[in-house]
């Protein structure tokens, strides 16, 4: 019986009756969680080094950088974004795009920047604005569209292309300037109308086409 006691009393100090075996027995039970801690830690760090140090993938070279999901390449310094392919900046959160300077969204593709912020928009060169579609750069100013190429421009509505300088205007395809309106065409130099088809001439009033024929 003694023997059952004393184990029975050892028993009763695992759950804390006696404050010495107590402390061990916390100590022994801190055991298994240390343990527990560098397996959890390994098993994170190995899903593909994916888990990595944003520190350490800020400093693979972008190919590798590439491979990570956006949700972690989002986190990396803008620098280091920036300095990826326009494809894998693209597939990144338009939040976390529209952060990024104009030297960065004109090497973006059309359908990326069809999402932009029209101001930011405005911001870019050209080249990069020739990429979005026809009816996102219909909503840009004017003074924007002024400064496309005219094969770009004639993808446009018609509506939007009376408004474009009559600079640009002049540089537009016959088939196109067929299209506007005689008010539109009454404002361009006999130059431009020569190369209307007949049935649009017919509509000029007789003044303009007395200018054609001294021409």
């Amino acid at each position: 019986r003694g023997g059952r006691t004393a184990s029975a009393s050892r028993g009763s100090s695992a759950v804390g009756n006696r404050p010495t075996r107590t402390g061990s027995t916390s100590a022994g039970s801190a055991r298994p969680g240390a343990k527990g801690t560098p397996r959890a830690g390994a098993r994170a760090g190995g899903r593909g080094g994916k888990q990595k140090p944003i520190a350490e993938i800020a400093k693979l070279p972008p190919a590798e950088i590439e491979k990570y999901d956006p949700s972690i390449i989002e986190q990396l310094p803008k620098k280091v974004i920036a300095s990826l392919s326009a494809q894998a900046i693209g597939k990144l959160s338009i939040e976390k795009i529209s952060s990024f300077s104009a030297k960065t969204l004109n090497r973006l593709e059309g359908p990326v920047l069809d999402k932009i912020d029209k101001e930011q928009l405005k911001e870019l060169e050209p080249e990069a604005l020739e990429r979005l579609s026809p009816n996102v750069a219909a909503s840009l100013p004017i003074d924007c569209l002024n400064r496309l190429s005219p094969t770009y421009l004639e993808k446009l509505p018609i509506d939007i292309l009376e408004q474009l300088d009559e600079s640009l205007q002049q540089k537009l395809p016959p088939s196109v300037l067929n299209t506007f309106s005689i008010e539109a065409l009454m404002k361009l130099p006999i130059s431009c109308l020569t190369s209307l088809s007949s049935e649009k001439l017919d509509e000029l009033p007789n003044s303009k086409i007395m200018s054609l024929e001294v021409s």
